[in-house]
């Protein structure tokens, strides 16, 4: 199985016009029985990867900002 990055690699002048923060390549797949032990390394691999993106990319885009502040929570109101 190649690496997850070798899309980014193949494929990233496509997107030399646009301003990114940052990129990742992952693998979602749905729990299923006999799942390859391969998915579910990449699967839990990716989260890590989604995880320090949103850290890194939100922290650098203000570094004033007070941790925890900027995340979204289905626990507040709207109002």
């Amino acid at each position: 199985m190649s690496p997850m990055e070798s899309w980014w690699d193949t494929h990233k002048e496509i997107f030399n016009s646009m301003d990114l923060a940052g990129h990742a390549c992952v693998t979602t797949v749905q729990e299923y029985p006999d799942i390859p032990e391969e998915y579910i390394h990449r699967v839990a691999q990716s989260s890590k990867i989604l995880r320090d993106l949103v850290m890194n990319t939100a922290s650098a885009a203000d570094d004033n900002l007070p941790a925890g502040t900027w995340c979204w929570s289905p626990s507040w109101s709207m109002a």
